[in-house]
């Protein structure tokens, strides 16, 4: 039987850096012309190398495209994992997982583009699955996060999917925003729509949510 052949570490190294790599560039292409208009033969163009070498990483375009998003994904989920042990409280907790992806699209304003152009993808006819939901998906963290305090707090569990339903609103606002103010210069003119989601803001609009939460449920069950 043949001996198995060793890797080394620095070979190892390397292949876990072209994989980065190959998903910056995807990244960045894809962010800028859309997920479906996006080739490997175009990727492999701008890397400088064949197409095979992308199928050594990556058995596809749906694979390359999943491997991104799961890497944001997994580690938004860890961040708001952490708040496990940071946050006090259900508004502490709601007002830093708005912190945490508030500063997601700051940090990088390709991400607004990205997460437009893959909405767009979902939504088209020749949309696939791209990702599995799996522990720690942000919506699956935030959920289990939102229940523990719920039930520290005495809340009802309707008020959960109440929570949930504003939040998620109040998310697609942020990330809508931040994509028109990174990439769309037409909205600066329009001071009555252009409403920054500053952190300030932000945290005042949690507190009105949870009081509007907290009165409306005030001796339900």
């Amino acid at each position: 039987m043949a001996t198995p052949k060793r890797v080394s570490k620095k070979s190892v190294s390397h292949e876990e850096q072209m994989r980065q790599t190959i998903k910056e560039k995807a990244f960045e292409l894809m962010a800028q012309k859309g997920l479906d208009n996006v080739s490997m033969r175009e990727i492999a163009q701008k890397l400088k190398v064949t197409k095979p070498v992308l199928y050594y990483y990556f058995k596809n375009k749906e694979d390359l495209c999943s491997s991104i998003i799961e890497e944001y994904t997994e580690g938004f989920g860890q961040k708001l994992s952490n708040l496990q042990n940071t946050a006090h409280g259900m508004e502490e907790v709601i007002k830093q997982a708005c912190q945490i992806q508030r500063r997601f699209f700051a940090e990088n304003s390709a991400r607004s583009r990205f997460v437009i152009q893959m909405l767009a993808y979902s939504l088209g006819p020749s949309a696939k699955a791209l990702s599995r939901r799996k522990s720690t998906d942000p919506h699956v963290v935030l959920q289990r996060l939102l229940q523990e305090k719920a039930v520290k707090e005495k809340w009802p569990a309707a008020a959960i999917n109440d929570m949930r339903v504003v939040m998620a609103a109040l998310s697609a606002g942020m990330m809508l925003n931040a994509y028109f103010h990174q990439h769309l210069d037409t909205w600066i003119d329009k001071p009555y729509l252009h409403q920054e989601y500053t952190q300030e803001r932000l945290d005042r609009l949690v507190h009105i949510m949870l009081l509007g939460i907290k009165a409306y449920y005030k001796g339900k069950k």
